[in-house]
């Protein structure tokens, strides 16, 4: 089988060049794994790479999801599996969606579908209830999980109680189940980690040329689709600032400095993410800083 090579890292590190450079080097496809690049309307906020940036090469699950679905991780990593089948050269996946990448190296759990009904009424109590006595029902019925997770955590809490009340069984005995799809040693992952400096600056450069390209009139379109803010298009970061701006809560310069600094948390998160969550694998990977990346281009599968 076709070696999958996978290009991770924090935001604005570099990964969509050095990916478009390798395909060209060696004859792959790109695949998109940041959960906010697969939405239609939120080109600019989420870095989707331009036609300019692809260069020519073919890239696969960018922009194609409406803003108004709920879209998962399951479903991705389904949609990964359905586009390394159907296509011939070697896939290159992008992004830097940690969560997303794992559970496609080391699979997805075997939880069943939750009930819709069930969902749906769970969702409403907990709007009427709030965090704290969602996470006592929680803790009723299944403390070992509850104990394991913080009580505003509402979505894994939510997640952990609709599947309890679904399948009568604690999310954590379904997660042990785990379905994998590709052997282990398929797969080659690079990790860029930009001296920190040099990241900041890259965030806070690519916030600014956003805003040359169009972002306001982007993240005003969203706000006026009404989408809640729970919803995954809108969790770009910048977008909250920047709907506060609109709203006419912030200038403009302290839109750009939150916004900015929000972006920058968040590579720094992702950053301590990658350099953590692999260690005791067996996973082939290899962390690179930026001035490896020229040379990392020639790669060899």
């Amino acid at each position: 089988m076709r070696k999958i090579i996978i290009i991770a890292g924090p935001t604005a590190s570099g990964k969509t060049s050095l990916a478009v450079e390798m395909a060209k080097k060696i004859d792959g496809e790109i695949i998109n794994a940041d959960s906010l690049q697969v939405y239609k309307e939120n080109p600019i906020i989420s870095a989707q790479p331009t036609r300019e940036e692809q260069q020519g090469v073919p890239h696969h699950l960018f922009g194609y999801v409406e803003g108004s679905e709920e879209y998962t991780v399951v479903r991705w990593v389904k949609d990964v599996i359905s586009k390394i089948s159907n296509i011939e050269k070697t896939p290159i996946i992008v992004g830097g969606s940690g969560f997303y990448l794992k559970h496609l190296i080391f699979g997805l759990s075997a939880i069943p579908d939750v009930n819709i009904e069930i969902r749906q009424n769970l969702r409403q109590l907990h709007c009427e209830i709030g965090n704290e006595a969602l996470y006592n029902l929680l803790k009723e019925v299944d403390a070992e999980v509850a104990n394991k997770l913080n009580i505003n955590d509402y979505k894994r809490v939510l997640r952990s109680y609709e599947v309890f009340k679904s399948t009568g069984k604690s999310i954590s005995y379904w997660q042990k189940k785990n379905i994998s799809y590709f052997p282990l040693t398929l797969f080659s992952m690079l990790v860029i980690q930009p001296d920190r400096e040099l990241l900041y600056n890259n965030c806070n450069q690519r916030f600014l040329i956003m805003l040359e390209q169009g972002v306001l009139k982007e993240v005003e379109h969203l706000m006026n689709k009404g989408y809640n803010p729970d919803q995954g298009i809108m969790k770009s970061h910048g977008v909250p600032e920047l709907i506060s701006y609109l709203k006419g809560e912030y200038s403009m310069d302290e839109a750009i400095v939150k916004s900015q600094q929000v972006v920058r948390n968040y590579a720094k998160r992702q950053t301590t993410w990658f350099k953590h969550q692999f260690k005791d694998s067996n996973l082939d990977i290899k962390f690179i800083d930026s001035s490896n990346v020229s040379h990392i281009a020639n790669y060899s599968v």
